[in-house]
């Protein structure tokens, strides 16, 4: 499968990895609900930018995770329609610069410049 094709459906044990590192989350809770699970996982490596982290994954009956695609490329900084304005790549480069230059400076403790 091509990197920027995103599956329907994923195992937990490949959701529950972290969206920074890719290290394998603890899992802190679960809660049934209609349908499924939903799961409270941490990132635990002290090295990446999601350590202490939680993020949630939900399960249903199977125990499988139902990707949202719109959601997963918007998270890698994907866009799912063409734009229309010629300029709109150039300052969607620019943007996501800014905020991963913002990102780096916020956690590695410096602050903004």
């Amino acid at each position: 499968m091509p990197d920027n094709e995103v599956p329907e459906v994923v195992s937990f044990d490949t959701a529950r990895k972290c969206p920074e590192c890719s290290h394998t989350g603890k899992l802190l809770h679960s809660n049934a609900i209609l349908g499924g699970t939903v799961h409270k996982l941490e990132c635990m490596n002290p090295v990446c930018p999601w350590f202490q982290t939680f993020w949630f994954v939900e399960t249903n009956a199977n125990g499988e995770v139902q990707v949202n695609e719109e959601a997963t490329k918007a998270a890698k900084g994907e866009r799912l329609i063409a734009p229309t304005d010629p300029s709109f790549d150039a300052n969607f480069a620019l943007v996501h610069q800014m905020l991963d230059r913002q990102l780096e400076e916020e956690t590695r403790g410096r602050g903004p410049t």
